[in-house]
């Protein structure tokens, strides 16, 4: 008896947690058009670009801190030069597409569902780009010949705030250098 009982209860458990699991969580009970009109907007960064700089920085120091001696002074810049924040975001999703776009720099613009787009960045260097909106995350990932950056932007419940995840990976770091940032709707 006491064995049918303690599975009766974890039956009903599991079922009370999977029917609140999606409400709790965000995803699942958004339909994808809300989502985006929910999305859509122009953000700026929380504190403004120079207190997002110097967080980033503080990142940086400390992954810097771990390598080697000769190496610091070059990924120090490098990585500086690679993780410059957006005072103003602003996401679209025109089409079938996504657009985000940071500042003066040009307008990531890609097929919503990971496809593949190529860009030349500024400096002659190429990269592929994947977005996607799952739930309430809209995911950038750069591929480029130095290693990945994704980006992870997740809309908050009020819909008014996103909190961007940033995860740069390359075989020169000793492990992933990994930030967050705060962009409030305008």
């Amino acid at each position: 008896m006491k064995g049918k009982l303690w599975t009766s209860l974890a039956i009903a458990a599991a079922m009370s947690l999977m029917v609140s699991l999606p409400t709790a969580v965000g995803q699942g009970t958004d339909d994808k058009e809300k989502v985006q009109e929910e999305f859509s907007g122009t953000y700026g960064v929380e504190n403004g670009k120079d207190a997002a700089r110097k967080k980033i920085n503080r990142s940086i120091d400390r992954i810097v801190e771990e390598m080697a001696f000769y190496k610091r002074p070059w990924a120090d810049d490098k990585l500086e030069a690679k993780t410059v924040p957006c005072a103003t975001l602003e996401v679209s999703f025109p089409g079938d597409d996504i657009a985000v776009e940071c500042d003066d720099r040009p307008v990531y613009k890609s097929p919503v569902g990971n496809e593949k787009t190529t860009y030349t960045a500024s400096d002659g260097s190429k990269y592929a780009l994947r977005q996607n909106l799952d739930g309430r995350t809209l995911t950038q990932t750069f591929v480029s010949e130095d290693g990945t950056r994704t980006n992870k932007m997740t809309l908050t419940p009020s819909g008014k705030t996103i909190l961007m995840r940033v995860r740069l990976e390359s075989g020169q770091l000793p492990r992933p250098l990994e930030y967050s940032l705060t962009y409030e709707k305008k």
